[in-house]
Order: structure tokens, then sequence, then C-alpha cells
């Protein structure tokens, strides 16, 4: 019974170190990105997740001929409220989705931001290689992804992932398939979230 009791508080203290290890790696690769692609101006509004809120379900259902659905989570721990929204063709098959996090404040959006991008195991290296900053893209700050072509040194063209920060909001983009360029749909997206579309 004794060596039960010593060997389950001894796991416990082997997951808390290793849990917090990764979260300091996590953290230091967060702050590389933070160094490579910046900050972006950051804003101080604050957008609500409400159900009469620019994206929500009543008021978004189609974009181009996709289809749009929602659906919603709010972690009550966080004070979050989490949207994933998927975009469908006419024939039912997932083309895209989004998933958009409303932070209780700027700040934190912004290290949410970064942590989102270093959800890889990717070497980062690599990972930096394929991801660059979108000036003009949707949001404060706009990450986009294409699939690095080692053989040719570059991007490609077809954008499958975008992220982007826009007060207390971080937004995730990404493609289902190959062919899905999802910068479209960030700013649809973002022009949706400050209500110009």
């Amino acid at each position: 019974m004794k060596l039960n009791w010593v060997v389950t508080v001894f796991a416990a203290m082997l997951f808390s170190y290793v849990a917090k290890s990764e979260e300091k790696a996590m953290t230091a690769k967060a702050d590389i990105l933070r160094s490579t692609f910046g900050m972006g101006q950051a804003s101080e509004t604050i957008y609500s997740h409400t159900s009469n809120a620019p994206l929500s379900s009543g008021k978004f259902h189609k974009v181009g001929d996709m289809d749009v659905a929602h659906s919603e989570h709010f972690d009550a721990a966080k004070q979050q409220a989490e949207d994933t929204i998927t975009f469908k063709s006419q024939d039912g098959k997932l083309k895209a989705y989004a998933k958009v996090t409303y932070c209780k404040a700027p700040a934190e959006a912004r290290q949410i931001f970064y942590e989102r991008l270093v959800e890889t195991s990717m070497p980062l290296e690599s990972y930096i290689k394929g991801h660059q900053v979108w000036k003009d893209g949707p949001g404060e700050l706009c990450i986009v992804a294409g699939r690095f072509d080692v053989l040719k040194q570059e991007i490609g063209a077809v954008k499958f992932r975008l992220y982007f920060l826009r007060g207390n909001v971080v937004v995730k983009v990404a493609s289902a398939d190959a062919n899905t360029d999802v910068r479209d749909l960030g700013v649809i997206l973002d022009k949706k979230l400050v209500g110009t579309q």
C-alpha cells in the first residue's frame, strides 16, 4: 500500500515536471517566432462573442459556393469562447475550416496567437521557411503558410493555412485539401468580424 502511494506521488511529480518542460519549450518556440515575425500593430479593441456577433451562425451561412456551418464552445476556466466554422462545397466535401478564439484581452490573444503557431512537431527552421507575414492580409498581424518545396527552395503558391490576430480575437483558417487557398476566406472572416461585410 505504501509503495503504491510512493509510486503515485512520484508519477504525479514526473508528469508535472514533463508538462512544465513542454510548456517552457513551447514558450521558447513562441518567443522565437515572435522575434522572427514581429508583433504587428496591437489594437486594444474587444470583440464580443454573442449570438448576434458578425461571425455567429445566425448571420453567416454562405461564402461564394460554399456552405458555412458553426459549432461553439466556451471554456469556463479560461473564460474563452471558441467557434469552429466549416466551409463545405455544394456536394458536402469539407474545403476548409476556421477556429475563432475570443480572448478576454488583446494581450492574451497575442500570446495565444504565437502558441497556435508552434503547435507542430515540425522542426522550427523548416516551419519558419514555410510561413511568412502577409502584410496586406487580414487582421493586425497575419501569417500564411504554403508548402515548402525543398527542390525549388521556395514556398508554394497555394496558401493552405492562415493565422491572424485582431484585437482580442485569434483566427486560424486551414484548408482541408491541397487545392484550397485560404487567403480569401481569411479576408472574408476579418471583414465580417469588424463589420465591413
